[in-house]
Order: structure tokens, then C-alpha cells, then sequence
């Protein structure tokens, strides 16, 4: 099941890079940069996030043997940084080109990121002893700092 959930990933993640804009659609140049400059900011995440986990690091939702849990660093802001960074790469690439395709392929992306961490968190909290209390204080994807206790 793990490795299904990863393939699955993988199509849509190919699927909203090569989905089309909607043709004929003029997109206002300040609307195409905001979208890719979401983009640029979801790439940093992404490759902060990954140099953080070190060889924690997997694409399988089950921890990797010999791993530890990573609380600091962005993931102090929030769980799945990477996720993310990844939805924001989406969100960008759905804004610079006004893509009603993209969009559902971002929703669906969003709903199989939820399945996957539903799945890593259990088996997160089975391996790591402070892993339930680290979730009640950090947000699964968007930071919010005024949460924080």
C-alpha cells in the first residue's frame, strides 16, 4: 500500500507539470509572476526540507529503519514541509496559467498527501515516543505561529 500511495504521487506530480493552461486565456503578467514565484518558494522548501530530514529522508509513508523523528528547522513550523513546498509548486504552476485541469489534479494531490500522512503519522507514532506530542503542536502543512504553544 505504501508504495502504491508513492506511485500515485508520482503520476500526479508529473500530471501537474504537464497538464496545459487553458488555451486562449490571457493571464495578466502580475497574476503569471505571483504564480511563479510560488513556485520558486515551494522549490526552496522542498530542498530545505529535504537536506533537513538527512537519512531520515524516504518517499515511503513508513519511517525509515535507523532514522530518527526531525522537529527542528522547518520542521518545527510544520510536519510535512515537503508536502508543503510541493502543494505550493502546484498552487503556483494552477496561478501562473489559470489551469481548472491543474487545479483538480491539485485537490487530488492534496487528498492523497492527506491519506499518506494519515498513514506515516500512525506508523510515526508507533516508532517515536514524543511523536504524538510534537503533532498536537505543529500544523500537518500550513505554518501557524500563532498556534504555538
Amino acid at each position: 500500500m505504501a508504495w502504491l500511495l508513492v506511485g500515485l504521487q508520482v503520476v500526479l506530480l508529473v500530471a501537474i507539470v504537464i497538464v496545459p493552461g487553458e488555451p486562449g486565456l490571457d493571464v495578466p503578467e502580475a497574476v503569471r509572476a505571483l504564480g511563479y514565484g510560488l513556485v520558486g518558494v515551494g522549490f526552496g522548501i522542498v530542498l530545505l526540507a529535504t537536506f533537513g530530514l538527512g537519512d531520515s529522508l524516504t518517499p515511503s509513508p513508513l519511517p525509515r529503519e535507523g532514522g530518527s523523528l526531525v522537529t527542528t528547522g522547518l520542521y518545527r513550523q510544520v510536519r510535512h514541509p515537503i508536502y508543503s513546498g510541493v502543494l505550493l509548486i502546484g498552487l503556483g504552476l494552477t496561478v501562473s496559467n489559470a489551469s481548472l485541469w491543474r487545479l483538480v489534479v491539485l485537490v487530488a494531490l492534496l487528498g492523497l498527501f492527506t491519506v499518506k500522512t494519515n498513514i506515516e503519522e500512525r506508523a510515526l507514532r508507533a516508532r517515536y515516543e514524543g511523536y504524538a506530542d510534537y503533532a498536537l503542536r505543529t500544523p500537518r502543512f500550513v505554518p501557524m505561529p500563532w498556534r504555538r504553544r
